[in-house]
């Protein structure tokens, strides 16, 4: 019914029926959750399962399908990790896949008018290097096993400032491929720094500097920019 139970006691009321506790109404739902769709928690044995019986690549281009997955048991994760139960596996579609052979991408890609496209997604129990070598490197292979084949020489990559996924992604596909930093998170981290110029009469300009610089068409003119920015505190804009 996509009703909340604060919205269904006071349906209850409403109507003159027997209004039970939150708790009680709570317990309730989720007995009845159970019942009608299972259980809210899954072993990794059962991970494990429900990942080998999702394997196969469907003929429909609609249908997803787990392109990869990983799972490590504590007694089979080498002594110098964390010795936890780790796990990770992505899913996609055909359809999401055929997005892949564009160049940018972010676990998705960008078209020219900034419309974000998935390849699918990925579910891993941490945020290390090795999580993301393994989204970058079986997305190469899931393009290989459709007989498609990525446009590798363009490849950028646009991500925050996370070092583990700039290092996942130049392993993976070679170090001679750009590493963009998300014009959002770059925007937040300098106008939170803008405190260390004292003269708040220049954080406008600043801004603004930089909002030109990355404008930049190409990556000469944005190296000579960022020299003159450098060079003279503030670049000079028209």
């Amino acid at each position: 019914m996509k009703i909340k139970p604060i919205r269904l006691l006071e349906i209850l009321e409403k109507k003159g029926l027997h209004v039970p506790k939150k708790q009680q109404l709570s317990s309730y739902l989720i007995s009845l959750r159970k019942k009608y769709y299972g259980a809210s928690t899954i072993s990794l044995d059962e991970l494990e399962a429900w990942c080998q019986r999702n394997s196969l690549i469907p003929d429909d281009d609609e249908k997803p399908w787990v392109l990869k997955y990983q799972i490590e048991y504590e007694d089979e994760i080498n002594k110098d990790d964390d010795n936890k139960n780790k796990f990770r596996f992505f899913v996609t579609a055909r359809r999401l896949l055929f997005n892949a052979r564009s160049p940018c991408f972010i676990i998705g890609t960008t078209d020219m008018i900034t419309q974000f496209h998935p390849f699918g997604f990925a579910v891993c129990s941490n945020e290390k290097q090795n999580d993301f070598e393994f989204i970058f490197s079986y997305l190469r292979d899931g393009l290989l096993n459709l007989n498609l084949q990525m446009n590798e020489q363009e490849l950028i990559l646009i991500a925050d400032d996370a070092e583990v996924i700039s290092n996942a992604f130049l392993k993976v596909f070679g170090t001679d491929h750009n590493v963009v930093m998300c014009w959002f998170h770059m925007r937040k981290n300098i106008e939170k720094n803008l405190y260390l110029v004292e003269d708040k009469a220049l954080h406008g300009g600043i801004m603004n500097d930089i909002e030109t610089l990355q404008l930049s068409t190409n990556k000469n003119i944005f190296d000579i920019a960022t020299r003159l920015f450098l060079k003279n505190g503030r670049m000079k804009t028209n």
